[in-house]
């Protein structure tokens, strides 16, 4: 079974059109590009996924999350709703 976090990033990837491209680029963490790229590495499209824990998958969710809501890509109770499903497994 995928794991929540991984599920939610490739949610996030198929709907925003704004996460076609991606870069890793530190300089600017809050661009599209980087978030895009933070989504790939967390959905397990790049990197070996034993390079990286869970734990800090789920603080890059957060973490995307936050500026997806900070450019209005997203709304906190609506997400919440609708992702309950998913961290729940149900």
């Amino acid at each position: 079974m995928n794991e929540p976090h991984k599920v939610i990033a490739k949610q996030y990837l198929q709907k925003i059109k704004a996460f076609k491209t991606y870069e890793c680029n530190p300089e600017d963490p809050m661009s599209n590009s980087h978030l895009s790229w933070m989504l790939h590495v967390i959905s397990c499209e790049i990197y070996d996924p034993a390079q990286e824990s869970e734990t800090k998958m789920n603080r890059w969710l957060g973490y995307v999350q936050g500026v997806m809501v900070s450019k209005g890509m997203i709304q906190v109770n609506e997400e919440r709703d609708r992702t309950r499903a998913i961290f729940n497994g149900k």
